[in-house]
């Protein structure tokens, strides 16, 4: 990652909203800069999130 990138922390409130509101069946290319910025490491979460999506 360049010093000039954007690094992003994201939570589980604003992960749900934005599939609520853009879902990827209407919005793709929403979600594959999100998948992008991902795995380039620039989207980043807690663990927790991650539990709290998989719980539902």
């Amino acid at each position: 990652m360049h010093e000039t990138e954007n690094l992003y922390i994201i939570d589980t409130s604003s992960l749900i909203e934005l599939q609520r509101r853009y879902p990827s069946d209407i919005f793709p290319s929403v979600w594959e800069h999100i998948h992008d910025l991902a795995i380039a490491g620039r989207l980043i979460a807690p663990i927790e999130v991650k539990k709290e999506l998989l719980e539902g």
